[in-house]
């Protein structure tokens, strides 16, 4: 801390007990002259009372009169009396009222000592007087009450010595001995004034220290709970946020999507989704650069949304892939927007290139029209943009375009499944050429989860699809060196950073692959885990897409059955033991139990075959 800050520091705390202090006596100034206020109206009733006892009539022959003591404790105590109780009453605390109150009650020790007959006992009335003065803890009132005494005895003590010594005649200084013991007393009273006082303050400093010390706790506090605050917005903001383009990432669009699917089915009401494809993007990548590719995403995310509603939400799926969740959205409304999306990314001229123009495909896809579930609808809208691409791009379509009935007819069962095959076929053979238990591996996966598939009864487009991520999930390794892929100790965590990009890698490459690109997700998706704790993307549960946790499942079984470079083979039985245990964290459930009823299924088969 810097010297003038402590320096200010002491000053605010010095202040402060100040403040502390006078705000405590004015509570006792108070306290007291409320006390003081009670006690001389006792005094003044006792006074009236000790007169009528001692001297209630003076007879003068066969007449009798009230003796004047009475009249004087009646009147004159009563006058000593209502003015400082009307102060305590009206003004308490005031520094006049504490000061009259002193007065009145050494004017009213002296009234008793005059009732009394100037009797030697009745001085200690003096003393017990400027002992409660005390309780104020202010030594000026002690003075006022001392004062009044030492006037009061030399007054009287040279007019009337018998009302104050008892005696028609007195010594001369005989008042400057009860004086003397007045001021004995006062001296220890006002020492312990001012050691109360003392006590005080030190006290008051502390609670001041102590308020300090709490503020600037709860400011520490505030800053701490400001910055966890501010961490977990960015952490959420992480979580469903997708860091290049600010839109939302597919976990939050495959929410978003869920949602609006059950608000739609609860009431009865249609929505519509986009998928957007920007053309021609990785010539755009390799033309200008990644950063450059970047931008045109960034300002592709920036346009789209411009186009939209307020209503609607815009997300990247992937690469150059966007999604637009329309909620409350026929197929007309649906296909005018995606042509205003369209029209607008046409005209816009991109940073990237120095002013590059790029253009975008769309497929419109609307539930409940056109699909009963989320992967029906995505898969629908996907497949009207890859419709609007083969019939020249820069262009929305409908799911229920009649041109993609006609495409369908040509192609399905012709070029594109040849085409698919021979991409498949070709990346396989190059996984062979890199590593040969790669190959054999990555062929065992595919057709292991091909029966897992049969097992789930899925349809035969799904099985396809499910064979196809298995024979290339593991294409991304082709990327990885030798030195780690083949390594046969264990890998150090650097190492496994570099092995965990491979199914990024995958998916990428067959992304750009047209006829392939279907499988991209599921090879993309083939580490995650069902709690979430996998990697790339940490999807967790359903998100995780189907043909990944097959793949997973048989990846996971053929990995534990086969010889690797650094140990060997496990039994099937302790396979599957395995799979059980980490079913529910790693594996679904679902696709555990298709693996199961498949394993037993084979095992019955193999019993019968035996008996046979």
């Amino acid at each position: 801390m810097l010297p003038g800050s402590s320096n200010a520091s002491e000053k605010s705390l010095i202040a402060r007990e100040q403040t502390l202090c006078k705000a405590y006596q004015q509570r006792v100034f108070q306290q007291t002259d409320r006390m003081f206020a009670c006690l001389m109206v006792f005094q003044w009733l006792a006074a009236v009372a000790a007169a009528l006892w001692l001297s209630p009539k003076t007879w003068a022959g066969p007449v009798s009169q009230t003796h004047l003591h009475v009249w004087s404790a009646l009147f004159l105590g009563g006058l000593i009396t209502f003015y400082p109780v009307f102060l305590a009453l009206t003004r308490p605390g005031a520094t006049l009222t504490r000061h009259t109150i002193a007065a009145g009650q050494l004017l009213m020790s002296a009234l008793l000592i005059h009732l009394m007959g100037g009797r030697i006992e009745t001085h200690f009335h003096v003393f017990g007087s400027l002992a409660f003065l005390a309780f104020y803890r202010d030594w000026k009132v002690i003075l006022t009450g001392t004062l009044v005494t030492a006037a009061d005895h030399a007054l009287r003590g040279f007019l009337w010595p018998l009302s104050i010594y008892g005696v028609q005649s007195h010594e001369t200084w005989r008042w400057l001995e009860h004086a003397g013991w007045v001021v004995f007393e006062d001296v220890f009273l006002m020492i312990s004034c001012q050691s109360s006082l003392r006590e005080l303050r030190g006290i008051c400093y502390r609670d001041a220290s102590l308020e300090e010390s709490n503020r600037e706790l709860e400011q520490k506090v505030e800053k701490r709970t400001a910055a966890l605050q501010e961490a977990n917005a960015r952490l959420e903001a992480l979580a469903t946020t997708d860091p290049l383009t600010g839109l939302q990432n597919p976990r939050a669009i495959v929410a978003a999507l869920d949602q609006e699917l059950e608000r739609s089915q609860r009431y009865g009401r249609s929505c519509a989704l986009l998928f957007l494809d920007i053309d021609h993007f990785k010539a755009l990548n390799d033309g200008f650069g990644h950063a450059a590719g970047d931008s045109a995403l960034h300002e592709f995310g920036n346009v789209t949304r411009q186009c939209l509603r307020g209503i609607d939400t815009l997300g990247r799926w992937g690469g150059e892939e966007f999604v637009a969740l329309l909620p409350e959205t026929d197929e007309a409304t649906a296909l005018e927007i995606a042509e205003r999306v369209r029209a607008a990314v046409a005209a816009h001229s991109f940073s990237a290139g120095g002013g590059a123009y790029v253009t975008c495909s769309l497929g419109v896809a609307v539930y409940p029209d056109d699909a009963d579930s989320l992967s029906e609808l995505v898969e629908a809208a996907d497949k009207a943009m890859y419709a609007a691409k083969r019939l020249g791009r820069n262009q929305a379509r409908s799911i229920n375009d009649p041109l993609l009935q006609t495409l369908d007819s040509e192609t399905e069962s012709s070029r594109e499944e040849l085409a698919l095959q021979g991409a498949a076929d070709a990346l396989a053979r190059l996984v062979e050429a890199r590593d040969a238990y790669t190959s054999e591996h990555t062929e065992g996966v595919g057709a292991f989860a091909v029966r897992i598939a049969q097992a789930l009864e899925l349809d035969a487009p799904q099985i396809r699809l499910i064979g196809l991520v298995g024979k290339l999930h593991d294409i991304g390794k082709v990327a990885i060196p030798d030195a780690i892929l083949q390594k046969p100790g264990s890998l150090t965590e650097e190492e496994w950073v570099l092995m965990r990009t491979h199914p990024i890698i995958g998916a990428d490459v067959v992304s750009r692959i047209p006829a392939l690109r279907i499988a991209a997700p599921g090879i993309r998706g083939h580490h995650e885990r069902w709690d979430g704790k996998g990697y790339p993307d940490g999807l967790a549960g359903a998100a995780i897409p189907l043909a990944a946790r097959i793949v997973t499942v048989a990846d996971s079984y053929n990995a534990m059955t086969t010889d690797r470079p650094y140990r060997r083979a496990r039994s099937a039985e302790e396979a599957l033991e395995e799979l059980r245990r980490c079913t529910g964290a790693q594996f679904d459930p679902t696709v555990m139990d298709a693996l199961e009823r498949m394993i037993s299924e084979d095992a019955a088969r193999s019993v019968y075959r035996k008996a046979a």
